[in-house]
C-alpha cells in the first residue's frame, strides 16, 4: 500500500471523528440559537478542515494576524 492510502479527505475527517462530529453539532445549535462563535486555533490545518467542511451549514469567516 501507499501512504496516499491512509490520508483522509476533510469530508473522512468530519465523519469518523466524534470530536469533530459533536463540534457541527454544537455549532448548528448555536447558530439556530441566534448565538455566534468565535473558534482559536494556532493550527491552520484545523481553520482549514473546519472551512472546508461546514457543508454551507454554518458561515465561515477566517481572520488572519
Amino acid at each position: 500500500p501507499e501512504i496516499s492510502d491512509y490520508i483522509l479527505t476533510n469530508e473522512q475527517v468530519f465523519e469518523i471523528s466524534g470530536k469533530m462530529n459533536k463540534l457541527e453539532k454544537i455549532l448548528m445549535k448555536l447558530k439556530n440559537n441566534g448565538n455566534r462563535v468565535l473558534i482559536f486555533s494556532q493550527m491552520t490545518k484545523m481553520m482549514n478542515i473546519l472551512g472546508n467542511n461546514n457543508n454551507n451549514k454554518i458561515n465561515f469567516i477566517r481572520m488572519f494576524f
